[in-house]
């Protein structure tokens, strides 16, 4: 999504969702702002939209954060993996968080690399 008026209300839609996840969170997610209006992050939506993903494309597809309920995260996760996997990405990562995600993670081929998670998205 390029910058105008579709991004800001993209972000205040994500910002509400992002508040009722992360309470008392403002400044982080006006850091997350910042890098989707540079183009270096980018917020995913589940079909509902009441579940998202901060992404960042670095060298893997890092999710730097997610929110909203386990199956519109497990829904992102799939919809994610395979559009990355297409836009040519090997990997994909994310810090541990909640033991019940990791946990959800692991089910769906992610493993626990050394510091952050991971699941390779070529094999």
């Amino acid at each position: 999504m390029t910058n105008g008026p579709g991004l800001e209300a993209h972000i205040e839609k994500c910002r509400a969702l992002f508040g009722a996840a992360f309470p008392g969170e403002d400044e982080t997610f006006d850091r997350i702002c910042r890098q989707v209006r540079a183009g270096r992050a980018f917020i995913e939506l589940s079909q509902d939209g009441k579940s998202f993903a901060v992404l960042q494309p670095v060298r893997d597809l890092h999710v730097w954060t997610v929110g909203g309920d386990m199956a519109g995260v497990m829904e992102l996760e799939a919809t994610i993996s395979a559009s990355a996997a297409k836009k040519g990405f090997d990997r994909m990562t994310a810090l541990p968080s909640r033991e019940n995600w990791d946990r959800a993670l692991r089910a769906r081929g992610w493993v626990t690399a050394r510091a952050p998670l991971a699941k390779e998205l070529n094999e």
